[in-house]
């Protein structure tokens, strides 16, 4: 292999700086993709631009290496067609001098020290001057190429492995989700079955009775935000909406500590036990009216995005958890939901009044037990195969990190 040498990134590669694309010429579709910071590891595009307002010069092709100028600095090798190139997004483009495969499997490394080392309040930026000084070690052109093929193969089969246990979680996630549904809704139950006058099941054991949520619960709570915390006897923890953990349905110990009066904080105390939904914020991915158990007995409160819900003495919480949990994934919540100024707000109203089938509750806590069971193996599973994809993600960069700086010997291909 050729001797390495110390060369700057302006040397190896011709920077491409993005163009201010006025917004009013946005449309979601049109004639040209445009690749903001967001779509640069994003699967579609999301905003076009017309032909006529792209620069020549600022026109993405197969090939280039792609960086995000803002935020994590990320680096792709852009395979996605023509398109034009925004403002805080460059391009780096092939003259001949490297292999711009090699360029697109360094940068990373390098860019993430400046990144560690950058101090921001917001979001941290990277200068196009910063990239062109970049000082990378690097052999001559061919030897580049042999290293990107080689890495272009091993990663390739390190990716399907990644997919291929991606899929599976995605899968399991499924299976859960199923699991609870039929559960919950009496799809498994022996025995005689009667009409719902849901809209959202047929049928149902014809031992189960059928109420609106709201006849379940004898409390439905709001929460407090209060004030920035002042460090006397006001301050409590609080718990969001981002601290719930979604997969297992809990929230555990808040974070975050704020300041409420005694009036808020005992209206808005909480046990564990206690289920909370979040009645405003949502995306489109994960919209409102998601449910998690308090899994604490910290002193905590809710946050005012949130609601607490307590079902009545005669009622089983942890079977709640699952049938609201149920009812949200088959997106019977979704039509209670109103959107304004991009925000979803659960209408408490109309999803109170939502029919739920009502097992006897011996056999709510029967249905909870094997749920928590079932979920339990499952959640084993999909940790397992989390796991399998933290550490071949470690491996990918270990042996991309290893080849670009010449630590390991690249075997000749066969």
């Amino acid at each position: 292999m050729s001797t390495w040498t110390i060369r700057r990134v302006g040397d190896m590669a011709r920077l491409i700086n993005g163009h201010p694309f006025d917004s009013d010429d946005f449309t979601p579709t049109g004639d040209v993709p445009l690749v903001r910071i967001r779509d640069i590891t994003a699967a579609d595009f999301e905003t076009y631009v017309p032909q006529h307002t792209v620069p020549q010069d600022k026109v993405l092709k197969d090939g280039d290496v792609v960086i995000g100028m803002d935020g994590d600095f990320n680096v792709i090798r852009w395979r996605r067609g023509t398109a034009a190139l925004n403002q805080r997004v460059c391009a780096l483009r092939d003259t001949g001098v490297s292999d711009l495969r090699f360029l697109a499997y360094a940068l990373p490394d390098h860019l993430k020290v400046i990144n560690d080392l950058t101090y921001s309040t917001t979001v941290k930026h990277l200068s196009s001057g910063q990239v062109t000084r970049l000082r990378i070690t690097a052999p001559d052109r061919d030897d580049q190429g042999r290293i990107a093929d080689y890495l272009d193969r091993e990663t390739a089969t390190i990716d399907a492995l990644i997919e291929k246990q991606r899929a599976l979680v995605a899968g399991l996630r499924r299976r859960r989700v199923a699991a609870i549904v039929a559960a919950t809704s009496g799809m498994q139950a022996n025995g005689d079955r009667g009409e719902s006058a849901s809209s959202w099941l047929k049928d149902m054991p014809a031992h189960w009775s059928e109420l609106p949520i709201k006849r379940i619960l004898t409390d439905v709570q709001s929460g407090y935000w209060g004030s920035d915390e002042v460090g006397d006897g006001t301050d409590v923890r609080v718990v969001r909406v981002a601290d719930f953990d979604r997969p297992t349905l809990s929230v555990g110990t808040a974070p975050t500590i704020r300041s409420v009066t005694p009036s808020e904080r005992a209206k808005a105390a909480l046990r564990r036990g206690d289920l909370l939904m979040e009645k405003s914020g949502g995306t489109g991915i994960n919209p409102v009216g998601f449910v998690v158990s308090y899994e604490s007995d910290e002193e905590s409160i809710f946050a005012n995005f949130i609601v607490r819900l307590r079902p009545r003495p005669d009622q089983h919480a942890r079977f709640w958890l699952y049938a609201l949990n149920g009812a949200y994934t088959s997106g019977l919540t979704w039509k209670s939901v109103n959107q304004t100024t991009g925000i979803q707000n659960l209408d408490m109203a109309s999803f109170m009044s939502e029919l739920f089938p009502v097992p006897p509750l011996d056999e709510q806590r029967e249905i909870a037990d094997h749920l928590d069971r079932e979920t339990a193996k499952i959640d084993a599973l999909i940790a397992k195969a989390e796991r399998f994809i933290e550490l071949a993600q470690e491996r990918r960069a270990a042996l991309i990190t290893a080849a670009v700086t010449g630590q390991i010997e690249i075997p000749t291909e066969d």
